[in-house]
C-alpha cells in the first residue's frame, strides 16, 4: 500500500473518530508515553506501597492518627498513578496499530487521564496548603475528621468531574484527542468546565502558596546573626527554602506543556504530534518526578520514625541538603535565632555517607524512643501547671545530656530512661 493511500487512510478515519494506522512520529511519540507511563506506574506503586504499610505499621504501634504529610503524599501518588495507567494504554493502540474511538480501551483512557490528572493537582494544592498554613500562617489542621473530609471531599470532586461529562453526552463524551482518547473535541465546554479551569486554578494557586513559602523562609534565614563558624548551618537552612520551591517548579514544568496545547486547540491552533508527544511524556512524567522529589527532598517524611501530628511542624519533613539529612524547627521571623537552628544537630536521621548501616538503624531506634519518651514528660508536667526544661518539647528530639538532667532533676520515668539507653 502506497503512503498516499496510507495518508488517505488516516485522514478518513480521523474524521470517524478513529486513526489509523499508526506510523512515524505517532508511534515514536506513543512509544515515549508508554516508557514513561511504565517508569510512573512502578515508582508510584512501589511507594504507595511502602507508605501504606509504614501507615498499618504506625497505626500498630497506637498512633491513633495518620500522619497528614504522609497521607496527601499518598493520595497525591494515588492520583499520579491513574492518571500513569491510563497513558499506558498506548501500548494498546501501538499493539492495534490504530487509535479507535468508541471502544471500552478508549473509554478508559479518556476517564484515568481526566481523573488522574485532575486529582495530582488537587492534591498537589492540597500538599501547598497545608505547608502554607504550618510556615507561613503557623497553623494547623488540628481536627482530624475535618482532614479526613477534605481528603474525602477532594476524591469525590475528582471522579465527579471525571464522570460527569460521561452522564451527559453517554455516546460520545470520550474520543480520540489526538494521540490518545480525552474528551470529545466538539465539548469544549465541557472541557474547560471539568478540566481546563481546575488544572489552571491549582496550577496558579500552587505556585502563589510555594513562592510566598520560599519568600517567607528566605527571610528568616537573612534575619538570623550568623557566626563565622556556623557558614554549615546556614547552607542548610537555605536548602530548606529552595527545596520549597522545588515542587511549583516541577509541577509546572509537567503541567504547562499541556494547558498551552490544549488552549492552543481551542482557539484553533494547529498542534503538530510531535508536540502532543511532549505533552504526553511530560504529563506521564508526573508520578515518578513526583517519586523522586519527595524521596529526595522529604526523606525523613518517607523513611524516618514514625511522627504524631502533634509532634511535627512542616519543616521537620525537610531535608536540608546532601549529606546533611538535619531538619528545622518552624519558627516565625522573631523567634529564629541562631541557638534554635542549631537544635537541629540533635535529631539527624538522614545521615552523610561516612555513616553505616548499623549507625542509621541505632540513630532511628534512639529518636523514635526519644520521641515517646518526650512525650511522656509533657503529659506529666502539664497537669502539674509546670513548665517544662528549656529546650524540652514533645516535637523535638533531645541530646543525652538533656535527658540525664531532665531524669535527674525531677526523678521520673527512671526505667523508661534506662530503657533507651540501652539503645544508646
Amino acid at each position: 500500500m502506497s503512503n498516499d493511500m496510507l495518508s488517505a487512510m488516516a485522514q478518513f478515519t480521523d474524521k470517524t473518530g478513529t486513526l489509523a494506522p499508526l506510523e512515524g512520529d505517532i508511534r515514536r511519540g506513543l512509544k515515549a508515553i508508554a516508557v514513561a507511563a511504565f517508569m510512573s506506574i512502578s515508582s508510584t506503586v512501589f511507594l504507595f506501597g511502602y507508605l501504606s504499610w509504614r501507615l498499618i505499621t504506625w497505626k500498630q504501634r497506637g498512633y491513633a492518627h495518620v500522619n497528614q504529610y504522609v497521607a496527601i503524599l499518598l493520595n497525591l501518588v494515588f492520583a499520579d498513578l491513574i492518571q500513569a495507567i491510563g497513558f499506558s494504554l498506548s501500548l494498546h493502540w501501538l499493539r492495534d496499530n490504530s487509535i479507535t474511538a468508541d471502544t471500552s480501551a478508549c473509554w478508559t483512557q479518556g476517564w484515568f487521564i481526566n481523573a488522574g490528572d485532575v486529582g495530582a493537582c488537587f492534591f498537589t494544592l492540597a500538599m501547598g496548603v497545608l505547608l502554607f498554613c504550618d510556615i507561613v500562617l503557623e497553623r494547623r489542621m488540628k481536627r482530624y475528621p475535618v482532614f479526613l473530609a477534605m481528603i474525602v471531599g477532594i476524591w469525590t470532586l475528582d471522579f465527579f468531574l471525571a464522570s460527569i461529562g460521561v452522564a451527559l453526552h453517554p455516546a460520545d463524551f470520550y474520543r480520540r484527542a489526538g494521540m490518545w482518547c480525552w474528551v470529545n473535541e466538539k465539548y469544549l465546554d465541557e472541557r474547560l468546565a471539568f478540566h481546563y479551569i481546575w488544572v489552571l486554578l491549582t496550577e496558579f494557586g500552587t505556585v502563589v502558596l510555594y513562592t510566598i513559602m520560599f519568600i517567607t523562609l528566605w527571610r528568616r534565614v537573612r534575619q538570623v546573626q550568623w557566626d563565622g563558624e556556623d557558614v554549615r548551618l546556614r547552607r542548610r537552612a537555605q536548602s530548606a527554602a529552595w527545596s520549597v520551591i522545588a515542587y511549583p517548579i516541577v509541577y509546572v514544568l509537567c503541567t504547562l506543556p499541556a494547558v498551552i496545547a490544549r488552549l492552543g486547540i481551542m482557539t484553533g491552533r494547529k498542534v503538530g504530534y510531535i508536540e502532543l508527544s511532549v505533552v504526553g511524556f511530560m504529563l506521564t512524567s508526573n508520578g515518578w518526578l513526583d517519586v523522586i522529589l519527595y524521596t529526595t527532598t522529604r526523606r525523613s517524611l518517607i523513611t524516618g520514625p514514625p511522627m504524631r501530628d502533634q509532634e511535627l511542624h512542616a519543616l521537620d519533613t525537610f531535608v536540608m541538603c546532601r549529606g546533611d539529612g538535619g531538619t528545622a524547627p518552624k519558627k516565625s521571623a522573631d523567634q529564629m535565632k541562631k541557638s534554635e537552628i542549631i537544635e537541629t544537630e540533635r535529631h539527624d536521621v538522614s545521615v552523610g555517607d561516612s555513616w553505616n548501616d548499623d549507625d542509621i538503624s541505632r540513630e532511628v531506634i534512639i529518636e523514635s524512643k526519644t520521641r515517646d519518651f518526650t512525650a511522656e514528660l509533657d503529659a506529666v508536667w502539664r497537669p502539674q501547671s509546670m513548665e517544662p526544661p528549656p529546650g524540652v518539647r514533645a516535637h523535638q528530639a533531645l541530646d543525652w545530656e538533656t535527658f540525664e538532667r531532665v531524669c535527674n532533676e525531677h526523678g521520673k520515668h527512671r526505667e523508661a530512661f534506662e530503657k533507651i539507653g540501652e539503645a544508646k
